[in-house]
């Protein structure tokens, strides 16, 4: 393994997909700007085209650079590459602190100061079998034994935990006029169920609900379609913000987008454990 030239926290799921590092990272980052340090986000940028180091801006689209690292540099510098170390190593130049990475926890050839497992206890571990039988990456065992530290999502974490265990809940912000109009929800998501059913929980009268596969780019005549469906019903037509941003200004006329934020359980936490950082 590698060691990064800072100190630096890796952030993983034990399923794929859905299990909420994008808002734990999101709100790490918002921690640590608090207290005055620089942070910088370094990702694959999975879904774009983009593999030599790229600092992200807003005239980057999500086919060059991934949808993830968008929403990411609405908070804090953002670096896509293949290579990891390479882009540590130009986020130090560039004055960064601390970095957070928003893969790589399997990454055996990277060493990280802190390896964060995300659970979230709506998707659970799944039947707890190994991909394609079931949801997971590796056995649960192994995944506990690289943690360093468990963030757990809407509820407990179901297993006796080797490492320390944070407790957050996701927070849904909805565009005001859902509160008095119907809606068609649609998700390009690894779980997409959750944001179907945490919509629902918000009191959002959905009328029906389409899914697609993670990071999925919306052709033109899925978009028509979806949009026609929303008329026929007379219904709003939202989506999350990581879908939102994979659509252009053109294709987001006639959509909104549902924001969500994590709070912490014990915040007070969060300063005992990365006080060393």
């Amino acid at each position: 393994p590698q060691p990064l030239p800072l100190p630096s926290i890796v952030l993983g799921g034990g399923t794929i997909g859905g299990s909420g590092k994008t808002p734990t990272a999101l709100a790490l980052a918002q921690f640590f700007q608090a207290r005055g340090q620089k942070v910088h986000f370094l990702s694959r940028g999975y879904g774009g085209k983009r593999r030599s180091l790229t600092r992200v801006t807003e005239a980057h689209t999500a086919r060059e650079v991934g949808d993830e690292p968008l929403l990411l540099a609405e908070r804090a510098p953002t670096w896509v590459a293949a290579d990891r170390l390479a882009a540590a190593q130009q986020a130090a130049k560039a004055g960064a602190q601390i970095l957070i990475l928003d893969d790589g926890f399997h990454n055996p050839h990277l060493q990280t100061t802190i390896s964060i497992l995300v659970y979230d206890a709506q998707q659970g571990f799944g039947n707890g079998a190994l991909l394609p039988a079931g949801p997971l990456r590796a056995p649960i065992a192994e995944t506990l034994a690289r943690a360093t530290l468990v963030v757990s999502l809407g509820g407990p974490f179901p297993l006796p935990s080797p490492v320390p265990v944070l407790q957050a809940r996701l927070v849904l912000k909805l565009p005001p006029i859902l509160k008095a109009q119907r809606a068609i929800a649609f998700a390009g998501l690894g779980f997409p169920e959750k944001f179907f059913r945490t919509l629902q929980d918000a009191g959002v009268s959905l009328v029906q609900t389409f899914s697609f596969p993670d990071h999925h780019f919306y052709k033109e005549k899925e978009l028509c379609f979806l949009k026609n469906e929303a008329c026929r019903h007379h219904a709003c037509l939202i989506t999350t913000r990581k879908d939102f941003v994979r659509l252009s200004e053109k294709e987001r006329v006639g959509i909104l987008s549902a924001d969500i934020s994590l709070i912490w359980q014990y915040p007070e936490k969060l300063d005992a454990y990365f006080d060393t950082l």
